[in-house]
């Protein structure tokens, strides 16, 4: 798809993510090298390592801290519509991150999905007009789990995730 008229559509908003929106930022900027207004003014914050976990637990004055980056500044994924000034954010699931760190394997997509819940209610709270919109998480390739980190428990944390954004009226988009 050319830059064009749907490109527009993601003027004023934020992505934010892990690892895999880290990538997602790098095809993206490849691209707006070559085609201005691809995925038009969107800002894409994201840094590796990122969780809903790493989100409640760290602050932004910590010096590891793993949280997203707005002009090289540490944000809380709650305090990014207000930095950044836009009107819509997609929140990339990171069961990547988060799974393998809590929980026991039948609990973990439980405690992750709360996370992620917290979160988005506190972003509501903070920007109660932004448009919030979640990103499934991706599924790992056939042979690549590791303990909870599982495509058993990535479906269940999308399912539990997708139930919540139903019952709340938030757009989520299965990307997988």
């Amino acid at each position: 798809i050319s830059t064009s008229e749907y490109d527009v559509y993601f003027n004023n908003s934020v992505f934010v993510g892990h690892s895999v929106m880290v990538h997602f930022k790098n095809y993206v900027n490849s691209w707006r090298s070559k085609n201005e207004g691809v995925l038009g003014d969107a800002i894409l914050c994201c840094t590796s390592s990122f969780s809903f976990f790493n989100n409640i637990n760290q602050t932004t004055t910590q010096a590891d801290n793993v949280l997203p980056r707005y002009q090289g500044v540490p944000y809380k994924v709650e305090d990014l519509p207000a930095a950044t000034g836009t009107g819509t954010i997609y929140i990339g699931l990171m069961g990547l991150n988060d799974l393998g760190m809590v929980g026991k394997a039948d609990t973990c997509a439980r405690i992750v999905a709360d996370e992620v819940i917290q979160c988005i209610e506190k972003l509501k709270e903070n920007s109660p007009d932004v448009k919030v919109v979640v990103l499934a998480s991706t599924y790992l390739m056939r042979g690549n789990s590791f303990r909870n980190l599982n495509n058993r428990n990535m479906s269940l944390l999308n399912s539990y995730v997708l139930e919540y954004c139903n019952k709340s009226g938030i757009d989520f988009v299965d990307v997988a």
